[in-house]
């Protein structure tokens, strides 16, 4: 028996209507789309941003860690920038707990965590939209594969630019299909 869900799509095995969770489905034009649950890691504070200028390549704040599904897809970042910097930056991700770089220092992590590195996400200062005293951003449709055996990911920030932040004002959040 097929499901369809409210935009026409049929949904196939799997699909549970309690949870809404339908980890294999066919869309009309007979794409297969696999997804488990989906997470959504509300707007957080980048911990460890300071006042002072920044410079290419350092650390923008310290380190932080999300609960997640042990394996998935990021598939959706999203940020605020309340202080109207809209500079780019790079938010690396680790699998495990790492040694964070000090914030506004170069960024230069200790040799034996890049075994933990699992990858990076570039915001660019071309992803914000400028608004009246703040900036935003929401990049879809990343795919970022992870594997996080502990539940969490580690990350950190490196800046691409010369920003000067308020403090708590660099927010991010993220949706992730989790496997």
């Amino acid at each position: 028996m097929a499901y369809h869900d409210e935009h026409g799509e049929c949904l196939v095995a799997g699909f549970d209507p309690a949870t809404g969770n339908h980890p294999l489905r066919v869309t009309e034009k007979g794409a297969v789309v696999m997804a488990g649950r989906t997470v959504h890691i509300p707007l957080f504070t980048v911990p460890g941003v300071s006042t002072t200028l920044y410079t290419t390549a350092d650390a923008l704040g310290t380190q932080w860690s999300i609960v997640v599904p042990p394996s998935g897809f990021i598939q959706t970042v999203l940020g605020v920038d309340l202080t109207d910097q809209g500079v780019a930056f790079d938010i690396l991700f680790f699998g495990e707990d790492f040694t964070g770089v000090a914030d506004n220092a170069a960024f230069d992590l200790v040799d034996v965590d890049w075994r933990k590195f699992a990858g990076h996400i570039s915001i660019a200062a071309a992803d914000y939209s400028n608004l009246a005293g703040e900036q935003v951003f929401t990049k879809t449709n990343i795919g970022f594969l992870y594997d996080a055996p502990l539940g969490k990911l580690f990350g950190q920030l490196v800046t691409r630019g010369g920003p000067t932040y308020a403090v708590d004002e660099l927010k991010l959040g993220f949706t992730i299909l989790g496997d």
